[in-house]
């Protein structure tokens, strides 16, 4: 296949995956990250479309806004600003009076955020990405479904999770930091996220 088919077929994809309009990779990676766990919330008035609109686009703007201005990498730093972040956007949608967010809900909306924004730099950290590059060690892996059943398959050793387990329930962030300090510890040949995007692929 040559070069030319290929460039046209990865456009192909992310135009599926973050629509036509990429001269904002952040806002496209944060506003595909809550197509993700939207289905998950329960908003207390389903047809106030305006307002669940409002609250989206305003936590949106928020995570892209701490993103861009992340400065210490290292793992407290990042573990740090991801805590203070979920409970930002947790407490934006209770103060509107939109819906009862979770941490594992709020966790997936800023892990699939740089997850996406890793897609869309195709893994070469440089240029507009150099940052990214520096973070990658330390990003956490977006806590779903499909992820809490190959760490079961995995056996890690320091990870023993309930099968009924629902990532949307999860309510303490303590909980779901220890799930990511296990996967540190158990993960001594490679990255969380390198982990994390070879068992999706």
């Amino acid at each position: 296949m040559d070069n030319y088919l290929v460039e046209k077929i990865v456009k192909f994809y992310r135009v599926c995956l973050f629509g036509s309009n990429e001269s904002d990779v952040y806002k496209a990676a944060a506003d595909r990250a809550y197509r993700d766990l939207c289905r998950t919330i329960k908003f207390k008035d389903k047809d106030d479309k305006d307002k669940n609109n409002e609250c989206r686009n305003s936590v949106n703007e928020l995570i892209v806004e701490k993103i861009k201005n992340l400065s210490d990498a290292n793992q407290g730093a990042y573990d740090k600003f991801h805590f203070e972040l979920c409970e930002k956007i947790i407490e934006e949608y209770r103060k509107r009076g939109v819906a009862e967010l979770t941490y594992g809900q709020a966790q997936k909306w800023v892990n699939m955020t740089m997850k996406y924004l890793c897609v869309l730099s195709e893994g070469n950290f440089t240029g507009k990405f150099e940052w990214l590059g520096r973070f990658y060690p330390y990003l956490h892996v977006p806590i779903d479904s499909i992820i809490l059943d190959k760490i079961e398959e995995a056996r890690f050793p320091n990870i023993n999770l309930d099968k009924n387990l629902s990532w949307s329930k999860i309510d303490k962030y303590e909980f779901y930091l220890e799930i990511q300090e296990n996967l540190r510890k158990s993960l001594t040949a490679m990255s969380p996220m390198d982990w994390e995007f070879e068992v999706w692929g």
